[in-house]
């Protein structure tokens, strides 16, 4: 058995699914045969009381954490409801959001599927990784797609064709870029977006993404340029690796300079403080004796 997200979401292509603070958004697996075939586990019971199939959700957070859990089959005897909602066969899915505090702090959420179809075959895995970002993040994105998308590009991830960037890839790039800016000294780091000064340096962190996303169109372009190639005389030359390499280490060299300005206005100014003493004079005066000066009766040796 395989577990695999519903092809209707973004996770097919992200591997990740993407929510808005405060809202719902259905969680989607479909569970298949070697054969891609849709099939349903085995709802029943074996004669020693085991289940015969078997699907879990547990939803941690990123630190491992349980948030929920929830066993479709074999319905436990504290449950009253299935969330889990069967919609086709092999097909489920899970609406997050409508439970308390699912969905009103921005964070990564793991949906922890096991499944197993029945008594003899193997248990299947399947881990799917919600990002929830505010509305002031979603901002970012019209800005971010117009820079690093340069042509209308179809992404059709029913049909495995992902050539273009979908919002939720912008967002893990958006991301690795805050990881990349919270990398560089001086101190100040950013958890997460919202806490990023996003309404006055939203280019620093746009340009770190985007260093993130020609890195990754550099591997592309290394696994399938084609420095020379010749057939019967016609010839042609495709090499996209090094140009892309030369803006990356421009790019690189770019922000590390505006990375380390950008984080020196919220350094602040070094200060010294001067402690007076009450014996600074006279402390000041047996360091400068000669060696068996004498004061009032004090003998000072060197």
């Amino acid at each position: 058995m395989i577990i695999v997200p519903g092809y209707d979401q973004p996770s097919v292509a992200n591997m990740i699914e993407m929510a808005r603070t405060d809202s719902l958004r259905r969680v989607n697996i479909e569970l298949q045969d070697q054969t891609g075939a849709s099939i349903d586990i085995e709802e029943g019971n074996l004669p020693n009381g085991d289940p015969t199939g078997e699907l879990e959700l547990e939803v941690t957070d990123i630190a491992g954490n349980s948030l929920y859990s929830e066993s479709y089959w074999p319905k436990l005897p504290t449950q009253t409801d299935h969330r889990i909602v069967k919609v086709a066969p092999g097909k489920y899915y899970i609406k997050w959001g409508t439970g308390e505090n699912e969905t009103d702090t921005n964070r990564a959420v793991l949906f922890n599927w096991h499944s197993r179809q029945n008594a003899t075959t193997e248990d299947a895995y399947r881990t799917q990784i919600l990002e929830v970002i505010s509305p002031k993040t979603l901002t970012l994105l019209p800005s971010f797609r117009l820079l690093l998308d340069k042509v209308i590009k179809p992404i059709l991830p029913e049909r495995l064709c992902f050539l273009g960037w979908s919002d939720g890839q912008l967002i893990m790039l958006l991301k690795l870029g805050l990881h990349y800016i919270n990398e560089h000294q001086p101190y100040p780091t950013f958890s997460t977006f919202d806490l990023f000064p996003i309404t006055t340096h939203s280019d620093i962190l746009i340009k770190a993404a985007l260093y993130q996303g020609i890195t990754s169109q550099l591997i592309f372009a290394i696994d399938t340029d084609i420095p020379s190639y010749n057939d019967q005389g016609h010839s042609f030359v495709q090499v996209h690796a090094q140009y892309l390499s030369g803006y990356l280490s421009h790019l690189k060299g770019e922000l590390d300079k505006l990375i380390r300005e950008f984080k020196l206005q919220f350094v602040d100014s070094g200060t010294a403080m001067v402690e007076m003493r009450m014996d600074m004079a006279y402390g000041l005066l047996l360091a400068s004796s000669p060696v068996g000066a004498l004061y009032r009766g004090i003998w000072a040796t060197g």
